[in-house]
């Protein structure tokens, strides 16, 4: 209980803190016209969020209807064995881990012009052996939205929230099962629509709070301003500017308050029916505040960059290649900046079965007040589905991830087999 209710008071102390230097940091460097690489970050998933929710209700008849709102249900029943839950270099701990997960959309067309989209996915992660890593979670994609037309302006309000800690989505973390915690991004985006011309901006308010105590340095609040605008001089190509910044404050930390804006151009092109190609690229700036008895905080430049390709090799099969280097606010240390390459393999071997490969490189440094620290982390994935009816489907995953350091005892092997029952109403 007093370990609960410590996190209750850090979480009200955060959002009083939140709200108070709102006032403050609408006022901060507006002249500035560039971008920060988080809010950067957080437009690309939202606009990802928002098409994987117009494929789902796509794909998916709704469950009932309650006057015009469409409500689609979903469960899934997980079982995970994981070989290395702490993430150490050595004396792993292994579990099983059985995760019930409920999901919930509702679309709802209040008007021809507006609607309303409310989609969660939560559950409940039990672990057979290590009960104290019991915990629930909300998965990232979970959000309310709200689309207001103004003629030519199409307005956005949302809420996008999640719940979780798993520490192997981060490739800075190890030795703990703890990390993560809650996560929600609240704000508007306005959209103008020309045909060939679009201009967007946005503002978004990310509150973050960890839900462990030796976490509890990465409570933190920011501003996320961001801009886009996209000119289509052919059906088949889009391109454009992309700007703004974020303002990051954290609550009690070692880390230090910053603020990081960023400045780029991005391209897409439909090459075929088959081939698709996208990069971006830009400079990305963090000024640092110094903090108190340290010596003068040095400022960050660096460039981002990003190159994306789609190929469609037959009808069946698809694969796909992302290489890039970003920077991102660290978790050990200030800053970590990374590169990275994916690639990716869809097949759809029958018309109920499909099977994916994934494979992940990471390689960065964590950098600023502590020790930096240098890393590479290695991930592979193989995946297979099979959809016996309309309503019940299944998954059979494993994955393998790999991390080196510099740093004695940070690197570490994990092996993950899930398998995974799903049914849609």
């Amino acid at each position: 209980m007093p370990a609960k209710l410590s996190q209750v008071r850090r979480v009200a102390r955060l959002v009083c803190f939140a709200n108070h230097s709102l006032i403050v940091v609408a006022a901060v460097r507006l002249i500035y016209s560039a971008a920060a690489q988080e809010s950067l970050s957080v437009s690309l998933a939202g606009e990802q969020a928002a098409r994987t929710r117009r494929i789902a209700r796509e794909r998916q008849p709704y469950t009932f209807k309650m006057g015009e709102a469409e409500v689609r249900l979903g469960g899934t029943l997980a079982t995970e064995w994981n070989d290395n839950i702490t993430l150490l270099e050595q004396d792993a701990i292994s579990d099983v881990i059985f995760r019930p997960q409920v999901t919930t959309d509702i679309s709802w067309p209040i008007t021809a012009a507006n609607e309303l989209e409310v989609s969660i996915s939560t559950g409940y992660s039990k672990y057979l052996s290590h009960s104290e890593f019991d915990r629930p979670f909300i998965l990232p994609g979970s959000a309310v939205a709200f689309d207001v037309f103004l003629r030519d302006v199409k307005l956005t309000f949302e809420d996008r929230l999640s719940y979780q800690r798993d520490s192997a989505e981060s490739a800075v973390v190890a030795g703990t099962a703890e990390f993560g915690g809650l996560d929600n991004l609240a704000g508007v985006q306005a959209l103008a629509d020309w045909n060939d011309a679009t201009l967007s901006f946005s503002y978004h308010h990310r509150l973050f709070v960890s839900m462990a105590s030796e976490f509890s340095y990465l409570d933190r609040s920011s501003h996320q301003f961001f801009s886009r605008f996209t000119l289509k001089p052919r059906p088949d190509v889009r391109a454009g500017t992309e700007a703004g910044l974020t303002p990051t404050t954290y609550l009690d930390s070692f880390l230090r308050d910053n603020l990081s804006y960023t400045g780029g151009a991005f391209a897409e092109w439909t090459v075929s029916p088959h081939i698709s190609l996208n990069g971006r690229g830009g400079a990305v700036f963090y000024h640092y505040e110094s903090a108190p008895g340290s010596s003068a905080a040095q400022d960050v430049r660096n460039l981002y960059f990003s190159f994306g390709l789609t190929h469609r090799l037959r009808k069946s099969l698809s694969v796909s290649l992302d290489i890039g280097q970003d920077s991102q606010l660290g978790v050990n240390n200030d800053l970590t900046e990374q590169f990275y390459l994916r690639h990716g393999v869809n097949w759809m071997i029958s018309q109920h079965v499909s099977a994916t490969g994934n494979f992940v490189y990471e390689n960065g440094t964590e950098s600023g007040v502590a020790q930096s620290e240098s890393f590479d982390r290695l991930s592979v994935e193989l995946a297979g589905s099979w959809q016996w009816s309309a309503r019940w489907n299944a998954r059979l995953s494993w994955r393998f991830t790999s991390r080196g350091s510099d740093k004695p005892s940070r690197g570490y092997d994990n092996h993950r087999v899930v398998l995974g029952i799903g049914y849609q109403r």
